[in-house]
Formats: C-alpha cells, structure tokens, sequence
C-alpha cells in the first residue's frame, strides 16, 4: 500500500520539475537572443552625453 503523503509529494514534484524546466527554458531562449542580437554601436548617438 502506498503512503498517501508520498503520493503527494510525487504530484509536486511534477510541478517542480515542470516549472524548472519553464525557467530553464525562459533562461535559455533569453541567452540565444542575446547571442544573435545585432551589436550596432554608435559612438556620435553618445557625444551629448
């Protein structure tokens, strides 16, 4: 028979490796984004500064 507490933890621990993953996932396209991202630097956009 199966403890009703362990049945619990294993439907959070679903959860827990999904949003894990959402957050890997998320991390992940952010840092390809920023490799593949144009670097057009300006130096006459900063003088007024």
């Amino acid at each position: 028979m199966s403890n009703p507490l362990s049945a619990f933890l294993r439907d959070y621990l679903t959860v827990g490796i999904f949003g894990s993953l959402g957050f890997v996932l998320v991390g992940l396209l952010l840092f390809i984004a920023w490799l593949i991202r144009p670097d057009r630097r300006q130096a006459q956009k900063y003088i007024a500064y």
